[in-house]
């Protein structure tokens, strides 16, 4: 989950870390090739999903919430490249055994259940997470 009210001085989450790191002109560090895949999903999609299942009274107790597609950390960075026309140096170190090669949500039930769908891209999201701390320089 990540969002532009999200600390970017703290190094949680990918989105945020990687954010910080551009805006400062400093290197950002990944483990292994990049190649990793996560589900980003930004904070008011998943508002919008806690307030959806308030109103469910179906049998299923959990539900997968995230954008349901995935993005690894390289397509990440050039995202974030893109978008700020920085230029992003890009430190590889070896991988670590216990990172999970690609974790990307199956948010099918939550659609079909709750009728309940991300509404906010991963570009969209970057966008307002770079207005919002380019406005802080």
């Amino acid at each position: 989950m990540y969002g532009e009210t999200q600390d970017c001085t703290k190094p949680l989450g990918a989105v945020a870390h990687f954010t910080a790191h551009i805006l400062q002109g400093t290197p950002i560090e990944i483990w292994g090739d990049g190649r990793v895949v996560r589900d980003y999903v930004h904070v008011d999609d998943v508002t919008s999903a806690i307030l959806a299942s308030t109103d469910y009274s179906g049998p299923h107790p959990i539900f997968n919430i995230g954008s349901g597609e995935g993005t690894s950390l390289n397509e990440l960075v050039n995202l974030l490249k893109t978008h700020t026309a920085l230029p992003v140096n890009v430190i590889y170190k070896p991988s670590r055994n216990f990172d999970v090669a690609e974790n990307v949500l199956d948010i099918n039930l939550a659609t079909h259940e709750l009728n309940w769908r991300p509404a906010i891209s991963l570009e969209e999201g970057l966008q307002k997470i770079l207005e919002k701390n380019l406005l802080k320089r």
